[in-house]
């Protein structure tokens, strides 16, 4: 009976270093995340910092330019389309 006893205090304590050692690995998981988590808001603030505050006035204005250029470009190609057939 006490050999039985001894064995299985040695399993249990060997499941129980087992278990004691995934909890750091999962301790040590958690930790990394936590910091690629930080690093990773780190480098978006610092790419929204960098957007000027005008940026969206300034897509607007290249998207009416770029606008006024391709119906300038159409009515220019079809004035050029009415005067070669009148």
């Amino acid at each position: 009976m006490t050999e039985i006893k001894e064995d299985a205090n040695t399993k249990l304590g060997t499941v129980s270093g087992e278990v004691t050692g995934i909890k750091q690995d999962l301790i040590s998981t958690k930790e990394d995340f936590g910091r690629q988590l930080v690093d990773v808001k780190n480098v978006l603030n610092e790419g929204i910092a960098r957007i000027p505050a005008n940026w969206p006035i300034s897509v607007k204005k290249a998207n009416a330019i770029i606008s006024s250029s391709i119906f300038a470009r159409i009515r220019s190609a079809q004035c050029s389309a009415w005067a070669t057939f009148s």
